[in-house]
C-alpha cells in the first residue's frame, strides 16, 4: 500500500514544522528550558525524542525497511510514545516557574503529537503484512518520488542537527534569564 505511505507524509511535514516552532520558538526562546535545573529532565526527553525519530524516518521514509528493521522502527515508536508520556507528566514540574504550559504551546503540543502519530501510524500500515516476517534486516529503496525523499531527508537533518543542539545545550553553562513576555 504505498499509496498510505505518500498520504502519511502530509501529517509527517505538519507535525514536523508545528514541532519546530514549538521547540524553536517556545523551548529555545521564549522559556530558555534547558538554562533551569527544574527544566532539565524535559530536556532530556526532549532528546531522547529527537533520537527517536530518526530511526522511523530513514527506515520508513528513506528506506523501506522490513523483518527485525521494520520492527526495530515499530520499538522507536513505542520508545517514543513512552518518552512522550513521560514529557507530558514532567511538564507540570518543568513549567511550574512559568505558570504552566500556555495555552498556544498546549494547542501545539496535542497537534504536533497527534499528526506524527497519525503519520507514524499510515507509515506502519503501509507495509504489507509479508513485511512484517522476523526474517532477516531488510531495507530496500523508497517508494516515494525522490522530490519528497529529499524534503525527509531535510526533516531527518534538521532532527540530526536538534539531537546535537540539544546534548550541546544540556551540558553548556547558561544563565538563566526571564521568559520572553508575550503582547
Amino acid at each position: 500500500m504505498p499509496g498510505l505511505l505518500l498520504v502519511s507524509v502530509v501529517p509527517l511535514f505538519a507535525a514536523f514544522l508545528l514541532g519546530a516552532i514549538d521547540g524553536v520558538y517556545f523551548h529555545l526562546r521564549r522559556y530558555r528550558l534547558f538554562a533551569f535545573p527544574e527544566s532539565r529532565v524535559e530536556h532530556v526527553l526532549h532528546t531522547a525524542r529527537a533520537v527517536l525519530v530518526l530511526p522511523p524516518l530513514a527506515l520508513l521514509y528513506l528506506g523501506n525497511a522490513a523483518g527485525l528493521c521494520l520492527w526495530t522502527v515499530a520499538a522507536s515508536i513505542a520508545v517514543d510514545q513512552a518518552m512522550l508520556a513521560l514529557d507530558l507528566r514532567e511538564e507540570a514540574t518543568s513549567r511550574r516557574r512559568f505558570g504552566g504550559l500556555s495555552p498556544a504551546e498546549y494547542q501545539i503540543h496535542v497537534a504536533a503529537n497527534g499528526l506524527h502519530g497519525v503519520a507514524l501510524a499510515l507509515a506502519l500500515a503501509s507495509r504489507p503484512a509479508s513485511a512484517w516476517s522476523l526474517s532477516a534486516c531488510s531495507l530496500e529503496a523508497s517508494s516515494l518520488p525522490l522530490a519528497i525523499q529529499g524534503l525527509v531527508g531535510v526533516v531527518w537533518l534538521a532532527s540530526a542537527v536538534a539531537v546535537i543542539q540539544h546534548v550541546l545545550l544540556f551540558f553548556g553553562e547558561h544563565e538563566e534569564v526571564p521568559p520572553i513576555a508575550v503582547p
